[in-house]
């Protein structure tokens, strides 16, 4: 995993997300392979923020990009997490290919 230097808050929530990508398989479908990388580094910022991690656990928000991609797979999983599925088992079940974006409707808005 290769980042670049930058403020440890946005340096960590960037690892953790490509620590999500690498942890297991590349999935076939994009949308599922970014909302699995979320999903790792939702849990990933979870624990930072519960354990205050090099004090920044009150800095770290994600922002995924606004490009039809990061973003619609950010979503999904946010609202995987409003209906109670904790971001690891988020992971874990989009990982094992139990769970997938493409069965919800995908929408960009303009």
């Amino acid at each position: 995993v290769f980042v670049r230097a930058a403020e440890l808050d946005k340096l960590m929530l960037t690892i953790g997300h490509e620590i999500g990508h690498v942890l297991t398989p590349t999935l076939r479908n994009e949308h599922d392979e970014e909302a699995k990388a979320f999903a790792f580094s939702l849990a990933w910022m979870n624990t930072i923020r519960e354990n205050n991690i090099a004090g920044i656990g009150n800095n770290i928000l994600p922002a995924p990009a606004q490009n039809g991609l990061h973003d619609v797979a950010f979503s999904f999983v946010l609202k995987l997490i409003e209906n109670g599925t904790r971001a690891w088992e988020a992971f874990l079940q989009l990982a094992r290919g139990a769970l997938s974006i493409r069965e919800q409707p995908i929408t960009v808005e303009a």
